[in-house]
């Protein structure tokens, strides 16, 4: 059953009190239709026997023609009547082997019926039909028919299909009925040895799949090769399926195909494109150019939007990097898009600042104006655009291990708004440890990794850096039989560099990581790279070929891009400190990246695995939405860090937030474990001058740090303690972090960034909401001459409760008490 969505809560009121208000719990009024009880038990009595007796029919001929068959049972769907509830949960009964496969119910609004697939084991064929003739003949104390809402809410029952199984319910098109195609066989279990009669009984039908799997509670994911005959072969034959969806397409699959055709599936994509009016969202591309003459590119860039930072270099793309990373950038991943019959949205537009010459290359002492100056001309031509820019062009000869550069040192002084006041959200790819170039053997996955260092400008302080995952682990190419993915499927990708040897004081970078392909090796130790293992794009000359492929950091900044402009064009009035926010917040770890890199549960491993796979991967759900059993509340504010009094400069704000919290539901949930995220992001000016960032109080204008109040605390202890820490300049040496914390106070707070997880019982969070916000030490202070210690600074908190119970309400009561507050001063 899908979950009701909700917006994230922008919180007003800040730095006040909103006094609780419990609201009164609503339960829906279910909507079954009225039945005459006798004539529709009898009905509905027809319909099972129907079903059974065509079981029968079906037995007896795999039976005659020695049919191997795993199966003893019969999957059948039950649909609900038109614009009404079914109540689907009371056709399941674990204990007795009757399992619900799923439920399609995502056009209840337009009035389609809900539809739920049910398996019922062959010695179980009398269980409904009980529950029908007891509807028939016996009544409740209440004087109702007993299952009476269960048997009234059944419009129809039919023998389960193909499309009883196949998700997206929008997307029945892409069923292999003419040719096969490889999908995901979703089966309802997650125990080894239902995974291995999977197996065994495609040998046995000669069914080809992948010895590859993802494993999800209740669910595994395998992929094999079918049609239409195998599908209806495994619904007849085998008893735990629970879903099947199209597989992904490799990039191979397009690449491989004459440019004719390649068009086509252009064509097809152009007549499902549908993009927002009035969208003021962008992504400014500064890198080779696009060109804009590709049909999936022209609709999304004006002419208007493409610049040179050197006019004499033209627009054009020269090299086809910039063209790929359009392509990613406008729809994330090309392939989804291009494999499926759905209409495609775009909500942000692109432009184009080409900052690489047509030949040789820029000196290394002006990236950091050229970037200014480009991202300036983009800003002249469109000034009120809510703009994402991406920059993936590195440089690896910085060997500084986190030490700032003039280049890193400009990119944080434009994001910061340091001379027009004006804050942008850059985001910067990590940097390759693998290229095309210095593929060889020398190369161990991924100690390689764990050396190599970001490179320049991705040690930069504000931007977001992305580093790169991956998700592909199938070859198909007949030419690499021989050879397997080097990482596993959610594991850290083999192109991307890490912070793990960079000084403890500097930035923990990458900040997230995004797709961005696998290598292949072979027996004999070679590696390559293949279509297979990397995302497909655009190719920047059309007149040879539609699609190109893209894979390593750059990939994964493109997708990270698209990533941020999806939430811009939920949240336009959010702050490019918010959007990032959101981002990292959103963030976490696969269970592949936790078992490759974490030894053990204590805060130094996570900090380690932080310095490796940044916050993890960004979740698109977690970024734009809350469900009832989780909550986002966000503040965006400002306070002014330092003071003068008395010829001395000393630390001036602090904000205290006594958050609306879902306090009585908490309490409802007692020593239930939940958790809370807390993400604090805030841009610094950096320090003028290299001799400053030796230091990084002396190349940060201020630091900013986040506390949550125990328990047992209350409001004016909790204000005493955050004081007395406000004015310790080197209080995270002294501070002691709960074991609550999954980092702790001393490794979150690095860079200007800082995201940590709370996890302990309900009970105890229930009265936790109080929320501490001070400066610490910086150049602004320290500076005084530069007459910058009364400057103010932004800054985005984002706080989030999640709880695994799915049945509780926690956003409801706290969206009413924001809508309907009570302020109450806090004391000072």
């Amino acid at each position: 059953m899908a979950k009701e969505k909700y917006p994230h809560i922008f919180l007003t009121n800040k730095g006040q009190t909103i006094e609780y208000v419990s609201p009164k719990t609503v339960i829906p009024k279910l909507r079954i239709p009225v039945r005459d009880r006798i004539i529709h038990a009898q009905r509905i009595k027809e319909k099972l026997d129907k079903v059974w007796n065509y079981f029968d029919k079906k037995k007896e001929q795999r039976k005659a023609i020695s049919m191997p068959d795993v199966k003893s049972g019969c999957y059948i769907d039950v649909l609900g009547a038109t614009g009404a509830d079914l109540i689907y949960k009371s056709l399941e009964n674990i204990k007795y082997g009757i399992k619900l496969c799923n439920v399609k119910e995502e056009n209840i609004e337009q009035n389609q019926p809900v539809r739920a697939t049910v398996f019922i084991p062959e010695n179980m064929r009398g269980y409904f039909l009980k529950k029908v003739k007891e509807y028939a003949e016996k009544t409740t104390n209440k004087g109702n028919p007993k299952n009476k809402n269960l048997v009234e809410s059944i419009e129809d029952i039919k023998l389960a299909v193909i499309e009883s199984f196949w998700q997206p319910i929008e997307d029945i098109s892409s069923i292999p009925f003419d040719s096969k195609k490889w999908c995901e066989i979703w089966l309802s279990s997650d125990r080894e040895e239902v995974y291995n009669q999977f197996k065994m009984f495609c040998d046995a039908n000669d069914i080809k799949y992948q010895d590859e799997r993802i494993v999800f509670p209740e669910k595994t994911v395998c992929i094999a090769f079918t049609d239409n005959a195998i599908l209806n072969l495994i619904i007849e034959s085998f008893p735990y399926l629970a879903e099947i969806r199209a597989a992904k397409e490799t990039a191979a699959f397009w690449m491989e195909l004459p440019n004719i055709e390649q068009a086509g599936w252009v064509e097809n994509l152009l007549k499902r494109l549908a993009i927002a009016e009035k969208s003021k969202t962008s992504i400014c591309i500064l890198d080779s150019g696009i060109n804009k003459g590709h049909k999936l590119i022209e609709p999304l860039l004006d002419e208007n939007d493409m610049d040179s930072w050197d006019i004499t270099w033209g627009k054009n793309d020269d090299s086809g990097h910039g063209t790929l990373l359009a392509g990613i950038s406008i729809y994330g991943s090309l392939e989804e898009c291009l494999q499926t019959n759905i209409p495609v949205t775009i909500h942000h537009s692109i432009e184009s600042v080409k900052v690489l010459p047509p030949k040789g290359k820029n000196p290394k002492h002006l990236y950091g104006a050229i970037i200014i100056q480009s991202i300036s001309k983009a800003e002249i031509n469109n000034p009120n655009r809510n703009r994402v820019t991406c920059l993936a062009v590195t440089d690896k000869s910085n060997i500084d291990r986190g030490r700032p550069s003039s280049w890193s040192g400009a990119i944080d002084k434009l994001s910061s708004g340091a001379d027009d006041n004006i804050k942008r959200l850059i985001i910067l790819c990590a940097g390759n440890a693998m290229t095309e170039q210095n593929i060889d053997f020398t190369y161990k996955y991924p100690d390689s990794n764990m050396t190599d260092s970001i490179h320049d400008p991705g040690q930069s302080w504000n931007a977001i850096t992305v580093g790169a995952h991956t998700e592909k682990v199938r070859i198909t190419d007949p030419e690499l039989e021989e050879y397997t993915p080097i990482a596993k499927e959610g594991e850290l990708s083999p192109y991307s560099t890490t912070s793990a040897v960079w000084d403890k004081k500097w930035p923990v970078k990458p900040d997230i990581v995004m797709e961005g392909g696998n290598l292949a090796q072979g027996k004999d130790g070679f590696i390559s790279s293949c279509d297979d293992l990397s995302c497909l794009s655009t190719y920047f000359k059309p007149i040879e070929r539609q699609f190109g492929i893209m894979n390593q950091t750059s990939c994964a900044a493109a997708k990270a891009s698209w990533f941020a402009a999806q939430i811009i064009s939920r949240y336009p009035e959010a702050w490019p400190e918010t959007i990032r926010a959101l981002i990292v917040h959103s963030a976490n770890w696969s269970d592949a990246m936790k078992k490759q890199f974490l030894s053990n549960e204590n805060k130094t491993e996570y900090t380690r695995l932080l310095k490796t796979c940044g916050y993890g991967i960004p979740s698109f759900e977690k970024a734009i939405e809350c469900t009832s059993n989780s909550l986002t509340m966000i503040v965006q504010n400002e306070l002014q860090p330092f003071d003068k009094k008395n010829n001395s400069y000393k630390t001036k704000d602090m904000h205290i937030y006594e958050l609306p919290w879902p306090k009585e539901e908490l309490i409802s949930l007692k020593e239930i474990e939940v958790e809370l995220r807390m993400t604090l992001s805030y841009f610094i000016e950096p320090g003028p001058g290299e001799i400053g960032w030796k230091d990084r109080y002396r190349y940060a204008s201020h630091g900013l740090r986040f506390r949550l109040n125990k328990s047992t605390e209350k409001l004016n202890d909790f204000i005493k303690r955050i004081n007395k820490l406000a004015r310790e300049e080197d209080e995270e040496n002294k501070y002691s972090s709960s074991d609550k914390w999954l980092f702790g106070a001393t490794n979150r707070e690095k860079g200007s960034i800082h995201s940590d997880i709370w996890k302990g019982t309900a009970m105890d969070l229930a009265s936790c909401n109080l929320i501490g916000i001070y400066p610490v030490i910086g150049w602004w202070r320290e500076r005084q001459y530069l007459q910058k210690w009364n400057k103010k600074a932004r800054y985005s908190l984002v706080v989030s409760i999640y709880s695994p119970k799915v049945d509780v309400d926690i956003y409801t009561p706290v969206k009413i008490k924001v809508e309907t507050p009570v302020e109450i001063k806090i004391p000072r």
